[in-house]
């Protein structure tokens, strides 16, 4: 059996705090968990944020002469 001894001195007061661990029993020690820096979700890293993720591109028509006369009359309305 393995211990350790760990003292404290708070408000004037020694705690005393003792820790057995037996050899046969296996401890688990987890560390913090993966905290993701853009939507502050756990679990992922950014890398692998799924707010990130781009959707696939797909193929667009091509534009006709009409498209491009009303795209036009749009921007000119707009821009005065």
């Amino acid at each position: 059996m393995i211990f350790k001894l760990k003292i404290f001195m708070q408000n004037r007061f020694i705690l005393f705090f003792i820790f057995f661990f037996n050899k046969n029993q296996s401890i688990e020690l987890k560390g913090a968990p993966f905290v993701c820096t853009t939507c502050n979700g756990v679990g992922h890293l950014k890398s692998e944020c799924p707010e990130l993720i781009v959707p696939n591109m797909i193929d667009l028509p091509d534009i006709n002469e009409d498209w491009i006369k009303i795209l036009s009359l749009l921007c000119n309305q707009i821009t005065g």
